[in-house]
């Protein structure tokens, strides 16, 4: 585990942005596959050098955006899921107990969540 006691300063030259970073917790288990990031990001726009640049970035912007879990969850909580065209489905093969969520951005898979079922679980009573 990782923590830093001053902020992270980060430049992101391809969106214009640099982004000062609160690290609270910064953890990877290599074992089970996951990496742990928690913190607090401020970001402050670059200046641009001129307009063309400020438009590229403002697309590159748009581009990293839509599809981006972000974006997802901000469909899902404003029911636009179907306009910026994400589709869910609940897929549950026979004989299995794990039902997986794929979230869909167009053709792209923005991400895949797992739910183990405890036996019993969905039976009527």
């Amino acid at each position: 585990m990782a923590s830093s006691s001053k902020p992270l300063e980060i430049t992101n030259n391809a969106l214009g942005y640099r982004i000062i970073y609160l690290l609270d917790k910064f953890q990877i288990d290599f074992n089970n596959g996951y990496c742990t990031v928690s913190g607090i990001p401020r970001f402050e726009n670059l200046k641009a050098k001129d307009d063309k640049q400020q438009s590229h970035w403002n697309k590159e912007r748009d581009r990293a955006y839509f599809g981006s879990i972000t974006h997802f969850m901000k469909s899902f909580r404003d029911s636009t899921l179907k306009e910026n065209m994400y589709e869910i489905s609940l897929l549950m093969p026979a004989g299995l107990k794990t039902v997986q969520k794929i979230l869909r951005s167009g053709s792209r898979i923005v991400y895949i969540l797992s739910i183990t079922l405890r036996s019993g679980s969905c039976q009527k009573k």
